[in-house]
């Protein structure tokens, strides 16, 4: 139990809308062949790539700090 709590508050700290989406292509990746997922994660990354978190985060990573505190969308 104390394993899923860890991994619980790990996947909370991440930006709430790539979170809502990584579940998406998740949820519909268990009910579509191969070329249908990728087609799908191709078209969440895009969507996902011209957020404000998205260049908050990949900011913080090339200055080696944490993020600011995501969005909550």
């Amino acid at each position: 139990m104390a394993e899923a709590v860890k991994l619980a508050s790990k996947i909370a700290a991440k930006p709430p809308l790539a979170i809502k989406y990584a579940r998406s292509a998740i949820y519909d990746g268990m009910q579509c062949d191969l070329q249908r997922v990728l087609l799908i994660e191709a078209g969440l990354f895009a969507q996902l790539y011209s957020t404000e978190d998205m260049r908050e985060d990949y900011a913080a990573f090339l200055e080696k700090r944490l993020p600011q505190e995501f969005k909550r969308q």
